[in-house]
C-alpha cells in the first residue's frame, strides 16, 4: 500500500496538499518559490498574494513552508478597492525557519502591508548576509523598513511571533503623506539591531499595542517621532538601546507596563512633545544599568500628566543622578502640581 500511494504521488503532484489546510495557498507548491536563499522568490511571492488579495477570494492564507525565501525587491498586498486584501494573513512555521531575506536595491520596504484585519505570524525579516555574517546587501542597500503599512487606512492588523533582525525600521506605521495604521497588536516578535523597532509616523496611527516582545540592541525601541499616533507596551524586554527604549515626540496616551529594561541609554526619552497633555502611565517596570551619563532612565519634557507606580531603578554601579528628570524642553515656564510617593 505504502508503494503504491508514493506511486501515485509521483504521478500525480498535484494531489498532494503541501500546505497545514487546504484554505490556506502554499507559496512553493502553489506559486512556485524555491526557497532554498540563491533563487530570486520575489514574482511567486507576489503571485501568492495577489491570490489572497480580492474580496472574493476562498483561500486567505497565504502559508511559507520552512525555508529561506530570497527577494530582490518590494512585495505588497494593495487595496485598490474597499473591500480587498481585507481578512488575509501570511503565515510561516517558525521565525527561524521561515525566513524573507532582502537582496535588492535599498529605499523601499520589504514588505508593504496595505491590508487590514489581518494577520502576519511566525514569519523572519532581515536583509541578506554577506561575508564575515553581515546582513547587509552589498553597497549598504538594506530596505528601509521590514514591514510597511499603508498607504490607505487600516485597522485590527496583528503581527506575532516574528524576527526581524538588522533593519533601520522593522515595522512603520505609514508615514506624513498616509492615512492612519491603527489598532494593530505586536505580540511576542523579536526586534534585534533594528533602528527602530516600531516606529509610528502618522497623526491617526493610533492604538499600538505591543506585547511580551523583545528589543535588543536596537537605537530605540518604540517611537512616535517624527510623526504622531501613540503606543502601549506590556512586559516587554528590552536590552542595550543606544538612544531609548520608548521615545515621544508628540501627544497623546501612552503606557509601559511590566516591562524591563537592562543597560540601555534611556527607558523613556520625551524631549520633543511642543505642550503639555501627553498622558503617561509608568507602572511596574524594572529598569536596570542604564547607560545615560547623567544616571537618567525617565526624561520628560513638556508633557504630562505622568502617572509612575511601582517602578524600580538601579543604576550602574558607580553611577550617581536622579533616574526622573522633568522640565519644559522649551523652556516655558510651565506651572503645576506634582504629587510624588516614594516607598
Amino acid at each position: 500500500m505504502r508503494i503504491t500511494l508514493a506511486a501515485i504521488c509521483l504521478l500525480f503532484p498535484c494531489l498532494t496538499v503541501a500546505a497545514p489546510f487546504g484554505s490556506w495557498i502554499d507559496v512553493k507548491a502553489e506559486c512556485g518559490a524555491v526557497g532554498d536563499g540563491k533563487a530570486d522568490d520575489t514574482a511567486a511571492i507576489q503571485k501568492g498574494l495577489d491570490l489572497i488579495r480580492p474580496e472574493d477570494s476562498k483561500r486567505k492564507i497565504l502559508y511559507f513552508p520552512a525555508a529561506t525565501y530570497r527577494i530582490t525587491g518590494m512585495i505588497q498586498a494593495v487595496r485598490e478597492k474597499h473591500r480587498e486584501s481585507q481578512g488575509i494573513g501570511l503565515q510561516g512555521e517558525g521565525p527561524d525557519k521561515s525566513v524573507l531575506v532582502y537582496d535588492g536595491k535599498g529605499n523601499e520596504p520589504m514588505l508593504r502591508w496595505g491590508a487590514w484585519y489581518s494577520t502576519i505570524r511566525s514569519l523572519g525579516f532581515q536583509p541578506k548576509e554577506v561575508e564575515g555574517g553581515r546582513r547587509e546587501v552589498e553597497g549598504g542597500a538594506k530596505p528601509m523598513a521590514g514591514i510597511w503599512f499603508g498607504p490607505k487606512f487600516s485597522t485590527a492588523n496583528e503581527v506575532s511571533d516574528c524576527t526581524f533582525r538588522d533593519l533601520p525600521i522593522a515595522l512603520q506605521a505609514g508615514d506624513g503623506t498616509t492615512q492612519g495604521q491603527a489598532e494593530v497588536a505586536v505580540r511576542r516578535c523579536v526586534f534585534e539591531r533594528c533602528g527602530i523597532g516600531v516606529s509610528i509616523q502618522n497623526w491617526n496611527s493610533l492604538d499600538w499595542w505591543v506585547w511580551d516582545s523583545t528589543f535588543r540592541d536596537c537605537g530605540l525601541g518604540l517611537s512616535n517621532v517624527p510623526g504622531c499616533g501613540n503606543f502601549y507596551a506590556y512586559r516587554c524586554d528590552f536590552e542595550g538601546s543606544t538612544e531609548a527604549d520608548a521615545r515621544i515626540g508628540h501627544l497623546g496616551g501612552f503606557g509601559l507596563v511590566g516591562n524591563r529594561s537592562r543597560g540601555s541609554k534611556l527607558f523613556l526619552d520625551f524631549q520633543y512633545g511642543h505642550s503639555a497633555g501627553g498622558n503617561i502611565t509608568l507602572q511596574e517596570n524594572r529598569v536596570a544599568e542604564g547607560t545615560h551619563p547623567e544616571g537618567l532612565s525617565v526624561y520628560i519634557g513638556n508633557a504630562g500628566p505622568a502617572l509612575l507606580l511601582d517602578n524600580d531603578f538601579l543604576p550602574a554601579a558607580g553611577v550617581k543622578g536622579p533616574a526622573i528628570r522633568f522640565e519644559s524642553n522649551n523652556r516655558q515656564k510651565v506651572r503645576g502640581n506634582a504629587l510624588l510617593i516614594v516607598s
